[in-house]
């Protein structure tokens, strides 16, 4: 019986020891998987954190694309508004120029067709041109009365029966110079238009002031004077049609200034053939050039040449 008691109370102490063990055990597995339960829920909860701050960029980014992009469209829209706007404006004012231009020409059509009309019923009633209030020609006189008449007269004499044209080659104007004995001359100034034509004819008398060259002499104007009425008009047939003649004080050619002034011009200078075209002022050069006169070749003049020293305006001899 004793030993019965003695193995039973044996048995009880290796059960409790075992069972201690075993707790302890159970408890540091319940320790570790605690901790490692711990740690994946740390990690867990930061990926959720770092997911969420790059969820948190992409939407801040993508909120800011959209801004720009609205920004964008905006100025888009506003250029586009504006330039609408230019536009309109443009074609306002295109509109608003041609309507204007169409209006004065109206305006200008009546008024041609009214002044036409009045001049047609005085040229009915009448039958003669209406006179300005200024009807005589202008003369000129050089202030230099030195008689140069016995200078160098072989040049003068080759001078007699030539003509002279200054003209463009292009459009309705010239002026004709006749020359005959010791310098004397006649001259016309025409400018055709579709239904008029100014006129005003001049004579006079050049001389020989003095020798620059073999090739050039300086030309004095001695006298000249208009011959057509000044500032008056009428109509006549020219060429089977009606035109209006309007006579004018513009020798062209011969005067001081074309636009302002339209004296006589005292001093011309005279290049005889063979003239070297660098011997000439580039104005000069310029208006045989645009004429395209075929007795001027590249380099030298094989006619005269007459030029205003004022104006350069230059006649070149009409070789028939």
């Amino acid at each position: 019986m004793k030993k019965k008691l003695t193995l039973i109370f044996a048995l009880t102490l290796v059960l409790t020891s075992c069972g201690g063990s075993m707790v302890k055990v159970n408890q540091a597995e319940i320790a570790k998987n605690k901790a490692e339960l711990e740690a994946k829920n740390q990690k867990k909860e930061i990926e959720n954190l770092e997911a969420d701050k790059t969820k948190e960029k992409s939407s801040k980014k993508t909120k800011k694309d959209k801004s720009k992009k609205k920004l964008q469209l905006e100025e888009d829209s506003k250029n586009k508004k504006a330039k609408n706007k230019d536009e309109k404006n443009k074609k306002s004012d295109k509109k608003n120029v041609k309507n204007k231009n169409t209006k004065q020409n109206e305006n200008q059509n009546t008024k041609n067709n009214n002044e036409n009309s009045e001049r047609n019923t005085e040229n009915t009633n009448q039958g003669e041109p209406k006179p300005s209030q200024n009807n005589s020609s202008r003369k000129f006189v050089n202030s230099d009365t030195s008689d140069n008449s016995s200078n160098h007269l072989e040049v003068l004499n080759d001078l007699n029966g030539k003509k002279f044209v200054f003209s463009s080659g292009a459009g309705g104007w010239q002026t004709v110079l006749n020359f005959s004995e010791n310098g004397n001359f006649t001259a016309k100034y025409e400018d055709y238009d579709f239904d008029s034509v100014a006129i005003c004819e001049f004579n006079g008398k050049l001389s020989i002031d003095s020798k620059v060259n073999e090739t050039a002499y300086i030309l004095r104007l001695d006298r000249a004077e208009i011959t057509t009425p000044l500032n008056t008009e009428e109509v006549k047939n020219i060429g089977g049609k009606n035109m209006t003649v309007r006579y004018v004080d513009l020798p062209y050619g011969f005067a001081v200034n074309n636009d302002s002034d339209h004296s006589f011009q005292g001093m011309f200078s005279l290049y005889l053939p063979l003239r070297k075209r660098s011997e000439m002022s580039a104005e000069v050069n310029h208006w045989l050039d645009i004429t395209g006169e075929k007795n001027v070749e590249k380099d030298i003049s094989r006619i005269y040449l007459l030029v205003n020293n004022k104006t350069i305006d230059t006649f070149r001899e009409k070789v028939e």
